[in-house]
């Protein structure tokens, strides 16, 4: 099973961001390549799980053959059509993540008894190692970085699920569960620190969003007070970034740390109806939006609200959505959609941060000359 992953400026100035005008500067800075289209294995319909640090711009995700089992894929430049990583003794498994050079993921079959295993692959089926640690019935792996892979797996004694760390072997794994939680997930890591979420603190049905250190002692409890709740999905350069859903809210807003609930910045500006964040590098952070749930557009920050650019506006109108999933160095890696319904791998180039920063600038001039 797939267990799921302040201060808004005035909206003349946040609106001027996504005017055609400030858009024709983006496209002097900000360059789109369209690296492949991911393809389609026979007989299945392709769906992109998530795509995790990718500075060699791998895709990983899955297959779903017309017999609904689940094929893990990994899709490059150079194998554009797609790399079955389902082993042999699996009949179905998925692909989370990449680092690039590491794939992280889940399988299950008969050689499991039916309980998802978290798997480690190095690029082909034959290298997979089963990461399923002693004394827990499931577990799964939904980010790797750094050398290191994170997840969950359900205790054999409580049968809670509980965020587990990993450093390339089923007996290296760590609980990081900090107690307090019915549950636990960690979603991505840097190789230093890991970032995830936990339920039921304090009673309450909405997640916390949490940053650890390697250890389960090393717990942050990363949700701001002024949200009712919040999950971490990815962090880099010291920053952690996800999404929180206001008090009284349904909204989801994008929300940047540095490593403290009171150090959280909300992403999303006052346009926007939803937001998240996904990854981080210490100057920019990427994801994507939804505008009363329209098709996804991938988005890129650099600190605050005021910062959001639109990526998608970049692209060709052939393009009817897109998401950003990573951001290592200067390249943003991301996927859309085209009106034919193919995926493309795509890498977006982004200037240095003072380009950006003059991009705000240029749209607030823009909306006070229009005032």
């Amino acid at each position: 099973m797939i267990i799921a992953r302040h201060g808004i400026p005035h909206s003349v100035l946040a609106a001027a961001l996504f005017t055609g005008i400030a858009a024709s500067h983006a496209h002097a800075n900000i360059v789109y390549s369209d690296l492949f289209t991911l393809g389609k294995p026979a007989g299945s319909q392709v769906g992109i799980s998530s795509v995790g640090k990718s500075s060699g711009g791998q895709f990983a995700g899955q297959a779903t053959l017309v017999n609904s089992t689940l094929r893990a894929y990994l899709w490059t430049a150079a194998t554009p059509n797609g790399v079955d990583l389902t082993p042999t003794n699996f009949s179905n498994a998925v692909a989370n993540g990449t680092t690039g050079t590491q794939q992280a993921g889940y399988g299950y079959g008969t050689a499991t008894a039916g309980q998802s295993h978290a798997l480690l692959w190095s690029g082909t089926a034959a290298s997979v190692v089963d990461l399923h640690p002693s004394g827990f019935s499931v577990s799964t792996a939904f980010g790797a970085g750094g050398g290191q892979q994170v997840g969950q797996a359900r205790t054999t004694t409580t049968s809670q699920y509980h965020a587990v760390l990993w450093t390339g072997t089923a007996a290296s794994a760590v609980d990081l569960d900090p107690g307090g939680f019915t549950a636990t997930e960690a979603n991505a890591t840097d190789g230093a620190q890991q970032v995830g979420d936990g339920y039921g603190a304090g009673g309450s049905p909405l997640p916390h969003a949490l940053r650890w250190a390697g250890t389960a002692a090393s717990a942050v409890d990363l949700n701001p007070t002024t949200f009712g709740g919040s999950i971490a999905l990815g962090n880099g350069g010291g920053q952690q970034v996800g999404y929180g859903t206001l008090l009284n809210k349904t909204q989801s807003h994008a929300l940047l740390w540095t490593g403290s609930a009171a150090s959280a910045i909300d992403l999303n500006p006052s346009e926007l109806s939803q937001s998240f964040a996904v990854d981080a590098d210490g100057t920019y952070q990427v994801g994507y939006n939804s505008v009363s749930n329209g098709p996804n557009h991938a988005m890129l920050w650099s600190g605050s609200a005021i910062s959001a650019f639109d990526l998608q506006s970049l692209l060709p109108a052939t393009f009817t959505a897109s998401r950003a999933l990573d951001i290592s160095g200067n390249t943003i890696y991301g996927v859309a959609t085209d009106t034919a319904g193919n995926v493309h791998a795509i890498a977006w180039t982004v200037p240095e941060p003072v380009s950006l920063a003059g991009l705000a600038v240029i749209g607030m001039a823009l909306g006070r000359r229009r005032r």
